[in-house]
């Protein structure tokens, strides 16, 4: 009897222990992309967390209703029930419904109808289970949006997304796979619950499910939803375009800035790499250039070490570049003709994320600037994305 006392009490503080040690996209406290302390986010979003890892629908309950506080959370041995969430706005119908009404272009006054583009896949985009633009009404969610378009299972009350379209989150035990569901909009990482943040026309929401064994790992940011988020930034404010050179990468600067130009942004600067804009940032920031000249600041190096927290899935070396699979470990490494495609922010809900459009060498740089110039639709639905002998590879492996 002691004996089984004792082995309990130790599966306790090991459960304990993981949930006070496991980081990702949702931290309370989040770690920026050198693992830094960040301040503090709402709820956690899309990842696991302290006390809380899986995305909570919504912090309270709108118009009036009963409040639904609620936050994702992982209970060994207590069976998730499929209730709906309070607080959502009402369904627009099934997506046949949907259909129907974007091909009239019309919304109930007659207006020309607002759409969001959705994306549902498993696998850090991988396996494609849904994309397409699907219409909003007014004040709408995400959680709305999803709800309407495909089949949302919810437990705790309705607090929480256990399963989309028959894909459901495992906890894995104490050896097992885990496995959860994501969420970015407009390549971000939200810091708030599925079911508190309102989307604007034209947003891009992606729901990727995926394994999260790695401790500390962070994906504040992805390119696979671009021209996002230099369209249309986060959360209804968008910012300024900078597009950072190091020497010898001004003439790619400026093909990036014609390509975002002919995407629809707005405002776009193309500068000399200048160390004091790359943090604090003013808005999404662009860093074009060769390793060997940009190794030298001490932001991209530090950024460079912490490589296995910072949601890129590369890290550069005096032999070359290294990609990583989705546990953080080395899985390839090229010396030549190579550069990579990233994202990074400080956080949770970063509206002013940092891309990196980097190459090993001159060959590899150009490849890269190109692949992102002139065939966006390659890196479409990529968290990163490696650009060797001019062939687009998705990261992480």
């Amino acid at each position: 009897m002691l004996k089984r006392r004792l082995g309990f009490c130790l599966a306790v503080l090991m459960v304990v222990f993981l949930a006070v040690t496991v980081a990702g996209c949702g931290n309370r406290t989040a770690n920026d992309v050198a693992g830094n302390k960040t301040k503090e986010a709402a709820v956690q979003s899309a990842g696991p967390e302290k006390d809380a890892d899986r995305i909570p629908v919504s912090a309270a309950a709108k118009d009036g209703e009963a409040k639904n506080d609620t936050v994702q959370e992982k209970t060994l041995g207590k069976t998730a029930d499929t209730k709906e969430p309070t607080g959502t706005k009402a369904s627009p119908g099934t997506a046949s419904d949907q259909d129907a009404f974007l091909e009239k272009g019309e919304g109930k006054t007659g207006q020309t109808a607002a759409t969001v583009h959705l994306v549902v896949t498993k696998d850090f985009g991988s396996s494609k289970l849904l994309d397409k633009k699907v219409r909003m009404e007014p004040g709408w969610t995400v959680f709305d949006v999803l709800q309407a378009n495909s089949q949302v299972k919810t437990g705790y009350s309705g607090g929480l997304i256990t399963g989309i379209n028959g894909v459901e989150s495992q906890s894995g035990g104490f050896s097992g796979p885990r496995e959860d569901w994501f969420f970015f909009v407009n390549g971000i990482c939200s810091d708030v619950g599925a079911g508190d943040y309102e989307l604007r026309a034209g947003d891009s929401v992606w729901w990727d499910y995926h394994s999260w064994d790695t401790f500390g790992l962070v994906n504040s940011a992805v390119i696979g939803c671009y021209p996002e988020p230099f369209l249309h930034g986060y959360r209804g404010k968008t910012r300024p375009t900078t597009v950072l050179c190091a020497p010898g990468s001004l003439d790619l600067g400026q093909t990036l800035k014609e390509a975002l130009k002919a995407s629809g942004v707005s405002s776009v600067g193309v500068r000399i790499l200048n160390e004091s804009l790359l943090s604090p940032r003013s808005g999404p920031t662009i860093v074009v250039g060769e390793w060997r000249h940009l190794k030298d600041s001490p932001y991209l190096d530090k950024l460079n070490q912490g490589y296995r927290r910072n949601g890129t899935f590369v890290h550069f070396t005096e032999d070359g570049v290294e990609l990583l699979d989705y546990r953080g470990e080395t899985a390839r490494v090229y010396a030549t003709n190579a550069a990579v495609i990233a994202a990074t922010g400080e956080g949770l809900g970063d509206g002013s994320p940092l891309w990196l459009v980097i190459g090993i060498d001159r060959e590899g740089l150009e490849q890269a600037v190109e692949a992102l110039a002139g065939r966006p639709e390659k890196i479409s639905g990529l968290y990163s994305a490696a650009v060797v002998e001019g062939k687009v590879m998705r990261l992480p492996f």
